[in-house]
């Protein structure tokens, strides 16, 4: 799946538009969600602003963990609504709820969903959970804003980042679009693209067999 990342006229994403976008992971509001994301800079623009910004939800977590661990045990119990109701290219009414951070069977941590571009306006949780899911959000979302976690990358024209879509949440500065005779001088393009893990993995076994002759079990 690709997808453009560029300032557009009534936009239904603030991903769509030359505002700041808060650090995210994409897809929540999906079952499923890609594991990896490719950033490719088809164009940047000239004046300041524009950089993406990239923090470690693993780091962040741990960080819960060892802080909080009242919350963090919430963070991996109660599920968060997320949705997205636009239409772009197509008519589109997605929903899931997801909990905040997901362990694996060995109680490691998996993956987190953070996105509060797309957070639902409503939560399925009772009303007496409600301060403490907040409290919970808040205590997540300074781990992962704390500068220590974060790094700022402006990519330029023909870069490319790669990314856990899963560990590693993303945003940017806002920037200013303008018109100069007639071109848009200062637009920002990005083109994106998802992968799955799956095919990675099988990549490296066939690279792994190729230069290493590794026999197929």
């Amino acid at each position: 799946h690709d997808f453009r990342v560029e300032s557009l006229f009534n936009a239904s994403s603030l991903a769509y538009t030359s505002k700041a976008l808060g650090l995210h992971v994409d897809l929540p509001f999906y079952g499923y969600r890609p594991g990896v994301q490719m950033l490719h800079c088809i164009k940047q623009v000239e004046s300041k602003g524009g950089e993406n910004q990239f923090a470690d939800g693993k780091r962040a977590a741990e960080r819960v963990l060892r802080e909080h661990p009242e919350l963090f045990d919430i963070m991996t119990k109660v599920k968060i609504d997320f949705r997205l109701i636009a239409t772009d290219y197509i008519d589109v009414h997605l929903q899931e709820a997801q909990t905040m951070i997901e362990l694996d069977e060995n109680g490691e941590f998996k993956s987190l969903a953070k996105n509060d571009q797309v957070r639902a306006p409503y939560m399925n949780i009772p009303v007496e959970d409600v301060a403490k899911v907040y409290k919970a959000m808040k205590v997540l979302h300074d781990a992962i804003y704390d500068e220590r976690n974060m790094i700022d990358v402006k990519l330029q024209k023909g870069e490319i980042m790669a990314f856990d879509n899963n560990r590693v949440l993303h945003g940017r500065s806002g920037y200013t679009v303008s018109m100069e005779g007639g071109e848009d001088s200062k637009s920002r393009l990005l083109e994106g693209v998802f992968l799955d893990w799956d095919e990675i993995y099988s990549r490296m076994r066939l690279i792994d067999e190729e230069l290493r002759g590794t026999a197929r079990l």
